[in-house]
């Protein structure tokens, strides 16, 4: 967990829950949801596949080849693999810019997420993240309910959710920008 940063609690039934197994139209909010992002003159095919390109600024070799991934899960399994290999230790302050770049980048981009967002402008979001991931989403306050998508509390940090809330309040108020952090450097900026 990020320090600094406060635990949430909500009733699943008060709020939107989404991740890469949701079963409704909230699927859209996930990460992994395939939709063609386009910066540099470079398409990517998921926010996760430009988080972990991102991530590994610096290491060509090893973003062209979560370029070359079609799947998320699968860039996401290289990237975290090659992070830890490579030692590479972000801090909330790099990561969460990461994030929000790529999830304003989908905004922008991906009709359908924009769409979803649009409709649903004041409930809470709440990345569903029942393998632990307490951080970027939240867990269920008990083992019972895990993987029940209406049934008891979640809690966490819920970082992914806050985000894509902070950018749909960017959205309703005026134009959404998406600016590269300075530290990043994408392979279109090698040739």
């Amino acid at each position: 967990m990020f320090v600094g940063i406060n635990d949430l609690c909500y009733q699943k039934k008060d709020v939107i829950l989404f991740n890469s197994h949701a079963k409704s139209k909230s699927v859209v909010l996930s990460n992994f949801y395939p939709c063609k992002l386009s910066y540099g003159g470079i398409d990517y095919n998921s926010v996760e596949q430009l988080f972990f390109i991102m991530r590994l600024t610096g290491h060509r070799a090893h973003q062209d080849s979560i370029l070359n991934m079609e799947e998320a899960k699968d860039a996401k399994k290289y990237g975290e693999k090659y992070v830890g290999w490579l030692e590479i230790n972000d801090g909330p302050e790099r990561l969460i810019p990461m994030l929000r770049f790529c999830i304003r980048l989908k905004y922008n981009q991906c009709q359908e997420f924009q769409q979803f967002l649009i409709d649903n402008p004041q409930k809470k979001l709440v990345e569903y993240a029942p393998w632990g991931d307490c951080t970027w989403g939240m867990i269920d306050e008990h083992e019972e309910f895990e993987w029940n998508w209406y049934k008891g509390k979640v809690w966490g940090q819920n970082i992914c959710g806050r985000i894509i809330q902070q950018i749909r309040r960017e959205g309703q108020e005026g134009d959404v920008v998406a600016e590269l952090p300075e530290w990043v450097i994408l392979p279109k900026a090698y040739s």
